[in-house]
C-alpha cells in the first residue's frame, strides 16, 4: 500500500486494520457501501399493496418475522442462526424465519431444520430479486446477518433502510452502522446463545409487529451523500498531497 496516495475502505474496521500496518489514517477514507435511500423506499413503496395481499396468501398474519439475505454458504453462519432459533421458537411461538437466498449449504440447513423440529417455522424462500425480494423488506421485523467473515454485507442497509431493526455480527463491515439500542445490536456470530436471547427480546417488542404494512422509517444512520464523503476525502488527498 505504500506505493498508493490515498485508500477508500467500506469499513472502521478495515480502517483500522490498515493503519495497524503503519498506513496514515489520514490516508484513509471511509465510502461504505450504500445505495441511495429515496430510491430505494420509492421502490418499497411501490409493493406495499403486495406485502399486504402476501400476508394473507401465505397465512403470515399475527407472525414475528425474523429475515435473513444472502448466499447459503458456510460462511454466512446460517447454520448457527437456526440454532439460536431453536430456542427463539420456544419463546415465541409466532414466530417465523424467512431464509432468502440459495447456494450449496441449502440442503444441508434444510436437514437441519428438520432435524430440529423447527421446520414448520423456517421457509426456504430460495434467491429472489426484484419485488419478489423488496416485499420481504416490507414484512420482515427483524433481520439478522449472522456471517463469520463478511468485508461488508450491502445487506444490512437495505433492511436498515425499510426501517427494519438488525442484529449483525461484529465479523461484519456493515456493524458500523449499527448503534446499539436505537437500530439494533452487533453480537458474536460464534454466540449462538446470545443471538438467541437478542432474538426473543426484540420479538418480544410489541411495537415491533405490524398489524398493517406500511412503511416504516429508515433506519439508517447515516445519509448516501455522506458516505460519498469517505471518497471525496480519499480523492482530495491523493491530489493534494506531496508524494
Amino acid at each position: 500500500m505504500s506505493v498508493a496516495d490515498s485508500m477508500i475502505v467500506y469499513s472502521k474496521s478495515v480502517k483500522s486494520r490498515y493503519t495497524k500496518y503503519g498506513v496514515s489514517s489520514s490516508k484513509i477514507g471511509i465510502c461504505p457501501n450504500i445505495q441511495r435511500e429515496d430510491t430505494f423506499r420509492n421502490s418499497l413503496s411501490n409493493y406495499l399493496s403486495i406485502a399486504n395481499r402476501l400476508i394473507a396468501e401465505r397465512s403470515l398474519n399475527g407472525k414475528r418475522i425474523v429475515l435473513f439475505v444472502g448466499r447459503l454458504v458456510k460462511i454466512k453462519g446460517v447454520d448457527r442462526l437456526l440454532k439460536a432459533f431453536i430456542e427463539v421458537s420456544k419463546s415465541v411461538p409466532d414466530s417465523l424465519l424467512v431464509i432468502v437466498g440459495d447456494g450449496p449449504e441449502r440442503l444441508t440447513l434444510e436437514k437441519l431444520a428438520l432435524r430440529s423440529g423447527i421446520k414448520e417455522q423456517v421457509i426456504f424462500e430460495g434467491r429472489l430479486e426484484g419485488a419478489d425480494l423488496l416485499v420481504w423488506y416490507l414484512l420482515g421485523d427483524l433481520f439478522v446477518l449472522p456471517s463469520h467473515h463478511e468485508p461488508y454485507g450491502a445487506v444490512v442497509n437495505e433492511a436498515l433502510m425499510a426501517g427494519m431493526p438488525v442484529l449483525c455480527s461484529n465479523r461484519a463491515g456493515a456493524s458500523d452502522l449499527i448503534c446499539e439500542g436505537k437500530n439494533g445490536y452487533i453480537f458474536d456470530p460464534y454466540d449462538t446463545s446470545r443471538l438467541a436471547r437478542l432474538i426473543i427480546e426484540q420479538l418480544r417488542n410489541k411495537s415491533l409487529v405490524q398489524e398493517k404494512i406500511k412503511l416504516r422509517q429508515s433506519l439508517m444512520p447515516i445519509s448516501f451523500n455522506e458516505s460519498v464523503q469517505g471518497f471525496v476525502q480519499a480523492v482530495n488527498y491523493a491530489f493534494t498531497t506531496p508524494n
